[in-house]
């Protein structure tokens, strides 16, 4: 319990336990936000994991979405580098989120230069009306 007190309080944070690349960088980022989201990545990750034993999986959970903006569009968002720990500076990154995949995409490219920022991959829900 203390250890998800702590990540809710962080907002963001990389789940060791349902990560293999704890002895070095991952081949991909599997992050999530929301409950069925991060249910369906865990899953995801699972069948990776049958499929592909060698491929390193970083699982990164976030709470906060503000956490994905620059430090310098939001309070609660990361400095580069800290966003770099995080997802790396040149993996991919697939994003699970039922809401609007351009929303996290907008938060996480934001107006400034940022390299590593647009491999985040976001899926999400696509509405077909208006």
């Amino acid at each position: 319990m203390d250890a998800a007190v702590v990540h809710c309080t962080e907002g963001i944070g990389i789940w060791q336990w349902a990560s293999n690349d704890q002895d070095g960088e991952p081949d991909v980022v599997m992050a999530c936000c929301g409950d069925t989201p991060t249910l369906e990545i865990l899953a995801a990750v699972s069948i990776l994991r049958q499929n592909l034993p060698n491929l390193k999986i970083r699982v990164i959970n976030v709470v906060d979405l503000m956490k994905l903006q620059p430090k310098s569009e939001h309070p609660h968002g990361l400095s580069d580098s800290a966003y770099d720990s995080l997802f790396t500076k040149d993996k991919p990154i697939i994003f699970g989120f039922h809401g609007y995949p351009w929303l996290v995409h907008r938060l996480t490219y934001a107006e400034q230069p940022q390299p590593a920022r647009p491999r985040l991959q976001g899926r999400g829900h696509h509405h077909d009306g208006l």
